[in-house]
């Protein structure tokens, strides 16, 4: 029963974690503009990592699928027709990044959001149920969009590069030297 309410957990995080970033358009109120810094990027997934690492497991499941559906939701944001106007992360009090800062700080948020979710996992079967969720939500978002390829090699590249960080779950940094090991190998005469 208590993995159940993990995976409701999940499911619920998921699926807000793919509306979040947008959530600056619901709150014009609070001065947020489209494409806020405080939405589209890692604050919001930091603050609540921050709340509910070494908590009860339904609430860090269904954190790391807020994170890893806030990353799937970004990759897309990054492939936008042209980058100006409301493509650019606005900043409150400063305006508008230029098309090169918005990208950074949207590639940077991608690759820490995944690293987020990695660091909330606790076990193989959580990796596994993340997975699942982010694959969910890569098709969910791809069925919106007109392209799909280019965000998700960002994807994979941004899980890659995050898997190699200090995560309990996945130990990218041994697989990388192994992968290094069997290229030399193969290299030689």
């Amino acid at each position: 029963m208590p993995y159940l309410l993990a995976i409701i957990a999940l499911i619920i995080g998921t699926l807000l974690g793919l509306q979040l970033p947008d959530a600056d358009q619901v709150f014009t109120l609070l001065g947020l503009v489209h494409r806020s810094i405080i939405t589209h990027g890692l604050l919001l997934p930091l603050g609540l990592f921050l709340l509910v690492r070494r908590r009860e497991h339904w609430l860090t499941l269904g954190a790391a699928g807020l994170c890893l559906a806030v990353a799937v939701h970004l990759t897309f944001d990054l492939f936008p027709q042209s980058w100006r106007g409301y493509a650019l992360i606005s900043v409150p009090l400063v305006g508008r990044l230029d098309a090169t800062l918005s990208v950074l700080w949207l590639a940077i948020s991608i690759v820490a959001c995944c690293l987020l979710a990695l660091k909330l996992l606790r076990d193989r079967r959580d990796l596994g149920l993340a997975l699942a969720a982010l694959g969910y939500s890569f098709l969910t978002a791809a069925g919106r969009e007109p392209a799909w390829l280019m965000p998700l090699v960002v994807l994979l590249l941004a899980l890659g590069l995050a898997s190699c960080m200090p995560n309990p779950v996945f130990d990218g940094r041994a697989t990388a030297r192994r992968y290094v090991s069997r290229l030399r190998r193969m290299a030689r005469p």
